[in-house]
């Protein structure tokens, strides 16, 4: 079943996975027959919940609950843009649109981490003259026309919301001028690759009350069994892996006690893999 949570993101990487793995354990424990690896079997409803959880309050609902103990540290470079190195950025006017002074007097101009114009100067400006709006770079000391939009009172950079490609467009009016297509969906230029384990704890609860404490440790060594076997089967964890975590392990479960609550832990490992964009470091 596909996982419709974003993959794991650099920019919340912790909360990605949580996202990812509230939907794919809350999917598996629906109260309702499931195909698996080993036959069909019936998975219990089940209240689903990452972090501090409390104990259940609801005899009737057992409590799936899981706390990362272990996120991804190694980092290795990924892939190399083509900027070169800068002295300085003059301009940074949406995210993933930057300026910058090269060594040899020029201003890169780079989208979504590719170089897409190389201009003359040592910094770049955009004022008002007049009715129109003008792009100059500075040249020696003078600032040289680079570009001139008539009726215009500025310019903005947005992104389409069906490709996501940049778009440079005149204000008033948000008339386009300029579109530039992405090609990776997280960086077109320099990124770094963040892998490395990822260690998950789950915590299996059930209230027990009186004559029904057998029938209550039944049903949480079930749900128990049944989530480490959601774990080791390749085919059950390939929704996950397609989002960034991947070749998943599960351990052995233990009893734990608690006064009033039935428990059962069970220890999941496996491989996160995410690019992390790389704006050009000045030197």
């Amino acid at each position: 079943m596909p996982l419709h949570s974003p993959p794991v993101s650099p920019i919340a990487p912790e909360a990605s996975i949580v996202n990812l793995l509230l939907e794919f354990v809350k999917a598996a424990f629906t109260g309702q027959p499931r195909i698996t690896p080993l036959g069909d079997q019936f998975f219990p409803k089940c209240a689903v919940l990452f972090g501090d959880a409390p104990v259940p309050k609801n005899a009737d609902l057992p409590q799936i609950s899981g706390v990362i103990l272990q996120q991804p540290k190694r980092i290795a470079w990924h892939g190399i843009g083509n900027d070169s190195p800068w002295q300085r950025r003059v301009e940074n006017p949406a995210s993933g649109v930057s300026y910058g002074v090269t060594a040899q007097a020029t201003i890169e101009e780079t989208v979504h981490g590719l170089v897409r114009r190389t201009l003359q100067g040592t910094d770049i400006r955009w004022r008002a003259d007049g009715s129109a709006w003008v792009e100059e770079t500075q040249q020696g000391g003078t600032w040289v026309t680079q570009r001139t939009f008539d009726t215009t009172t500025g310019l903005r950079w947005v992104r389409d919301p069906d490709t996501q490609a940049y778009v440079e467009q005149t204000v008033p009016g948000f008339v386009e001028q300029r579109r530039f297509e992405i090609i990776d969906p997280v960086w077109d230029g320099t990124t770094q690759r963040a892998c490395g384990p990822v260690r998950v704890q789950w915590f299996v609860r059930t209230v027990s009350a009186g004559e029904d404490t057998q029938e209550k440790d039944i049903l949480c060594r079930t749900i128990a069994d049944q989530l480490a076997q959601l774990f080791q089967q390749p085919a059950q964890t390939r929704a996950l892996a397609l989002k960034g975590l991947r070749h998943w392990t599960a351990g052995s479960v233990i009893p734990m006690s608690m006064p009033g609550v039935i428990c059962r832990t069970l220890n999941t490992g496996c491989e996160a893999d995410y690019l992390i964009p790389v704006e050009r470091a000045c030197e």
